[in-house]
């Protein structure tokens, strides 16, 4: 980071009441009415490191994606934290220096540009590495964050690289820092923007620009075109590498490779579509429903349902009709 460090504005205990604070090893500065940090949060972190924590309104908790915490930390060993379980979603983003991440029994080591984004509800630790470790970080969350976490996280990782975008990332992570500094009535819809403009970004790093179309095989093509009309037809793996020409432990491989998900894993996403549609549009029975998307018993479709949307499919159902746009046409499968 430039040695002017961060543009911070208003310490303290602004109108909107956010709680700022400047972390520095041996003192708490700004005014006396924010609450002390104790010295073992404080220590080995740099007068340049900050923390904002906000008070999102109940109107962007219910309506935006809104951040609860975010600030940027230039850390020295023997800098630790072991965090507890959150109902929140964190990226961390690496400028310079290195640091080490453990999560769900993986270890990552961190260099610059690189971006984890992980859910707070599962235990993680974080360390300095010699020689300091300068990053971002934002605690945040809104309705859809579990949405575009999973689609983040569907092939199995958490981390990214921010590769020839980093001063965007940068640019956007200090454009946060004010906007939760900021007192204008339009804060909380900036925010929200901001927040969707970063998911966005790390979710379209996650395709993979040695995959383009063109270079994509025939036989997946007709595989994930199969799929696109008979998901709730009930077809063996057997039955589907012979429709396209290879063998099945081929066809296995190859589609997690290009497609990003299992054979299996693109069924269900399929199905569920079709699902969310039937029990919107139509007023069939739920277990009519999980027959015609291809799951047969309807306490496994349930379950199924409420894995991937948080309710059941009920539930689901008269949250869509207390929306008032409630329809009795038939949907397309």
């Amino acid at each position: 980071m430039a040695e002017s460090g961060l543009p911070v504005q208003g310490r303290g205990v602004t109108p909107i009441g956010n709680q700022i604070y400047r972390v520095t090893p041996s003192k708490q500065t700004g005014p006396t009415a924010v609450p002390r940090i104790d010295r073992g949060k404080r220590a080995n972190l740099s007068e340049n490191s900050v923390r904002v924590i906000a008070t999102p309104t109940p109107t962007a908790i219910n309506t935006f994606f809104y951040i609860q915490r975010i600030g940027y930390y230039e850390a020295m060993p023997p800098f630790r934290r072991h965090a507890p379980g959150l109902d929140a979603y964190n990226i961390f983003f690496t400028v310079s220096g290195a640091g080490r991440f453990t999560y769900e029994g993986q270890d990552f080591p961190l260099g610059p540009g690189d971006i984890i984004w992980f859910d707070c509800r599962k235990d993680y630790d974080i360390s300095a590495e010699p020689g300091g470790w300068n990053y971002y970080w934002l605690q945040f969350n809104g309705n859809s964050a579990r949405g575009f976490y999973k689609e983040f996280t569907k092939r199995g990782d958490y981390l990214e690289v921010a590769g020839t975008n980093m001063p965007t990332y940068v640019s956007l992570f200090d454009h946060m820092l004010e906007l939760v500094q900021n007192t204008s009535i339009r804060r909380e819809v900036l925010i929200n923007d901001a927040l969707v403009h970063t998911m966005t970004m790390l979710l379209e790093r996650r395709v993979d620009s040695s995959l383009a179309l063109n270079s994509v095989p025939e036989y997946i093509r007709q595989t994930v075109d199969y799929l696109n009309w008979h998901y709730a037809d009930k077809t063996s793996l057997d039955e589907l590498a012979n429709h396209v020409g290879v063998s099945k432990f081929h066809l296995s491989r190859s589609f997690k490779r290009y497609v990003g998900v299992t054979i299996g894993d693109y069924i269900m996403a399929n199905r569920l579509r079709y699902a969310r549609e039937l029990l919107k549009y139509t007023d069939q029975p739920v277990r009519e429903v999980a027959r015609r998307c291809g799951i047969p018993q309807a306490s496994h479709f349930t379950a199924v349902f409420k894995e991937s949307e948080g309710m059941t499919p009920l539930a689901y159902r008269k949250h869509w009709e207390k929306t008032g746009y409630y329809e009795t046409a038939e949907p397309n499968p």
